[in-house]
């Protein structure tokens, strides 16, 4: 390897994180910086379906298993993959939840996915420069709204949040393992902070909103027909509310920005969203249904509107829309109605970010967040997962 080559390895490449690296490391920070693109995947992945060019830097490795108690099966496993050892940056977007009843499984689980990919790169991986992990909102104490003192806009350099709450946060877990886990070594890294992320995934993935909203609302104007009225399905608080939204090309075009300027930004934070401004369900409700030919409006006074029983109320229309427009099957089936209420009906307080950490590293890419909604529709629309 010269000096000057670059090689990605991309951890939980089908994830939504994992694929806008995909997508954007073929072309960022310019088209011929990478030599080579490595994605990881549990399942396997299919070029043409993620609607990934068939490009020769870029190959997919599926059959990753970080939930192991044996680290020396994650060396294996990366040992196996041709020229491994070229890797010079390493991009963790892997999460899971599988079989966890609580936040102490899901800590446990998370912290082991990482430490067990940083042992494996680390001996695998000699040209090792940089490692990027990403965490997010969940730092600031977002999860806990009535038991911990939120001031947003929310800082890196906020302290953690008080115990014991601070104990549940698996953040602060992946955090620690970093700092001890670079001790001494010749890479380096930083944590990135979105919160919501607004993109595209070409399998399911229980953190998309914009797929959630992408299946509903076509559906709906499906069974009520163009120019139909969509409430807001939460309360008037939660439509009000200030929070920063995060596309996930910016967010991916900024991971990969931090990770190529390390003599700054090693063991750094930084948060990242879509612009300077925040943003809120009010100023982006009607923007979004807009795009399906609908008209959003406010939500009902007594809140009555919900997704899930919409959407349970309505599975027979699911079908006939599936087998109508020739649709990609399962994607109704994989999508998260949880996760959507949990962002729109229960986000009843402000939790927007500063980005001014960000901004003193000169990286100053924005997009209008409702544009950013709508490019994720198109790319939904051209995987056939809405019509």
């Amino acid at each position: 390897m010269t000096s000057t080559q670059k090689h990605a390895l991309v951890v939980g490449a089908s994830g939504i994180t994992g694929y806008g690296l995909l997508q954007n490391l073929l072309s960022y920070p310019t088209a011929d910086y990478w030599t080579s693109i490595t994605g990881l995947t549990s399942r396997p992945m299919d070029k043409a379906q993620a609607l990934l060019p068939d490009e020769f830097r870029l190959r997919l490795v599926s059959g990753l298993n970080l939930n192991t108690p044996h680290a020396e099966a994650v060396v294996a496993f990366l040992k196996a993959i041709p020229q491994i050892e070229l890797i010079t940056h390493v991009y963790f977007a892997a999460y899971s939840v599988k079989d966890c009843e609580n936040l102490q499984d899901i800590k446990r689980l998370n912290t082991t996915l990482l430490s067990n990919l940083i042992e494996a790169v680390d001996a695998c991986c000699p040209n090792l420069q940089f490692v990027t992990l990403q965490t997010g909102g969940k730092y600031y104490g977002v999860q806990f709204p009535k038991d911990v003192s939120l001031n947003p806009p929310f800082k890196e350099s906020f302290p953690r949040i008080p115990q014991p709450l601070a104990n549940e946060i698996f953040y602060y877990a992946q955090i620690d393992l970093m700092t001890e886990r670079s001790k001494g070594k010749s890479w380096k890294w930083a944590d990135i902070r979105p919160d919501a992320i607004v993109g595209f995934v070409p399998q399911n993935n229980a953190m998309g909103i914009a797929q959630a909203l992408a299946v509903f609302l076509s559906l709906y104007r499906y069974v009520h027909g163009d120019g139909a009225k969509v409430p807001f399905p939460g309360d008037l608080a939660s439509f009000k509310a200030k929070h920063t939204d995060t596309s996930q090309d910016i967010l991916t075009r900024f991971t990969i920005f931090v990770s190529l300027n390390a003599e700054k930004t090693n063991g750094h934070a930084y948060n990242i969203g879509c612009s300077d401004e925040c943003t809120s369900w009010e100023s982006k409700w009607s923007g979004i249904c807009e795009y399906f030919g609908l008209e959003g409006v406010s939500p009902q006074p007594d809140h009555t509107f919900s997704v899930s029983r919409w959407i349970e109320d309505h599975r027979a229309h699911c079908q006939r829309w599936v087998e109508e427009f020739q649709l990609r099957e399962g994607a109704f089936e994989g999508t998260s109605w949880d996760f959507l209420e949990a962002l729109v009906a229960e986000s009843d307080f402000d939790r927007q970010y500063d980005l001014s950490a960000a901004r003193s590293l000169r990286f100053h890419e924005t997009i209008d967040t409702v544009d950013s909604y709508h490019k994720a529709f198109d790319r939904y629309r051209q995987a056939k997962i809405i019509p």
